[in-house]
Formats: C-alpha cells, structure tokens, sequence
C-alpha cells in the first residue's frame, strides 16, 4: 500500500445513552481525501494448460510509463483532456488485453472495486475514449514489452461539482479446464484509478445512520469486564471522497471512559456507504453507560 500523509479534521459527536444495552449517534464531518495507490495484481491463465501471465496498467507521458501512481484530473465541465496509459507485459509470451473505463464503486468492506464485466459506466467511466491500439477493443502486447494507448477524457458540460471516480482496466479472457474436464472462461482484471474533480462547489459530508450496540459479557460472573460491539451505516453524503477513521468509547456514572478504534473506512466515494463496526474492550458492567462513536476524516 501507499503511504500518505493526512490530517485529521475533528468535529463535535453525538452520543445516545441506554441502559446495560447501548446506542450511540453520529455527527455530520467535513474533509477532503486522498485516493490510495492503484490496484496492482497478478492474473493467471491460459488456453491449454495453468500458466502466468502477468501484466498490468499505469499512466504513461511522451510514450514511457511515468512516476503517476493514477490518474487525477481536476477540471471544469465540458472539458477535454488527453492522456496516455502503459499496458506492460512482464512475462515473455504475448498477451491479448482488452482495455476498458469503468465507474468505480465501494465494496462492502470499503475496498473500491470497478463495475462487473457488461455493466454500462454512467458517470466517468463513460467519459473516457481510448484511442491508438486500443481502438479495436483488443491489445496485443509482446512479451516484456510495453504497449503505450492514448485516450480522451471528455467531461459532460453537465457534470456535476465534485469527485468522480472510474478504473482504467486491463482485461485478459482466457479459457481453461477444471479437475473435472470442464472448460472455464475467466476473466481477470486489473487496472488503476482515474480520479477526476470537476469544479463548483464541494460539499464534503459523512453520515451514520442505524447504529446499534451489543453487549458482550460473563456468562457466569456478571461483575466481569465485556466488551460492547457498536455496528453503524458509514455513509458519504456529500460530492467529496473522502477517507475516516472511528472510534468508539463507552463511559458509565463511575470509572474511566473505555476506547478503541475501528478500521473505518480507506476511500468512501460519494453517494457510497459501507457497514462497520468497533469493538470496546473492558467495559465495566454498569447499570447506565454511555457510548460515543466518533469519526474523523482525513484528506
């Protein structure tokens, strides 16, 4: 993964109080995020039998593949920008690839992935045109060779203010038999991240909704330590992606307050949400506690 340097951007929280069975609320959090390093993997197959073919594809300037880890562009609407992108063949045999833009999305977890194959990209997936080789839909790249494609970002005039988001694909179909003799079409994909902001005005903004908190106890003391499970809906409504991070703490009328942090979320694309959780260790077993999850973006 690549590192990046971000601040944190606290704002107030909100916190619901129960007895023994806990709730906590949330707030509305401003910020501005940075995308994380491209997806980089490793894609195997072949026609007759499992070999490995290796490949992948990156920003490329003049011709050469560059230092870019993605593409970012910032823009207004009805403009158009070219651009280049690097299709690298690592192994010594050619590969046939299919290069193709896609509107990203979050998954469940967090993780960003593109849409599935067949799905029609609506927003900046839709804006890319590839040219040169890629043209024809297909791209042969020699073996330990590179293969540069120019492309055209052409951004509606009525885009709207904000992040958009697409993947830049490089796809290899292969077909291949399985232990019982069955032929297997796979299709494998791997691409890097096409940020694109339009201008206008930005309204970063994250929401919770649907929080819920568990207590975790001894079955047979019920003066031990539990812990208290908060489960919350992690949703960006705003026109900013944005990244955060949690952290749930539990205070009762007596004691000091219990804390821990959660995984949160890398990158929430706008209009994206995602379920998380954090656990609370060590809480004392009191009649009245009250639980505060707080999330803090970053940029």
């Amino acid at each position: 993964m690549h590192r990046m340097s971000h601040r944190p951007w606290p704002r107030p929280t909100a916190a619901a109080t129960h007895v023994v069975a806990l709730a906590a609320a949330l707030l509305v959090a401003l910020g501005l995020a940075l995308p994380a390093d491209p997806a980089q993997a490793l894609s195997r197959g072949d026609t007759t039998k499992p070999t490995t073919a290796t490949f992948g594809v990156q920003p490329a300037f003049a011709g050469r593949p560059d230092a870019r880890p993605f593409f970012r562009f910032g823009t207004t609407p009805d403009a158009l920008v070219n651009d280049q992108a690097a299709l690298r063949n690592y192994a010594t045999r050619p590969v046939t690839l299919r290069l193709v833009a896609s509107d990203a999305t979050n998954l469940p977890d967090g993780g960003l992935t593109a849409l599935p194959t067949g799905t029609a990209s609506h927003d900046a997936g839709s804006w890319v045109a590839l040219g040169g080789a890629a043209r024809s839909g297909q791209v042969t790249v020699p073996g330990r060779s590179t293969v540069v494609v120019p492309f055209r970002l052409r951004v509606p005039h009525d885009a709207t203010p904000g992040d958009h988001v697409a993947g830049l694909l490089a796809s290899l179909v292969t077909t291949t038999r399985d232990a019982q003799g069955t032929d297997v079409r796979l299709d494998q994909r791997v691409g890097t991240r096409l940020f694109v902001r339009v201008s206008g005005p930005l309204r970063p903004s994250l929401q919770v909704s649907g929080v819920t908190a568990t207590w975790h106890g001894s079955s047979w003391n019920p003066f031990a330590r539990g812990t208290v499970t908060l489960r919350y809906r992690l949703q960006n409504a705003g026109n900013v992606a944005l990244g955060a991070s949690a952290t749930g703490s539990v205070h009762g009328l007596v004691g000091p307050t219990t804390r821990a942090r959660a995984a949160g979320a890398a990158l929430l694309l706008p209009g994206n949400g995602v379920d998380a959780s954090v656990e609370v260790r060590g809480v004392r077993p009191v009649l009245r506690e009250r639980a505060t999850v707080r999330v803090t973006p970053w940029w």
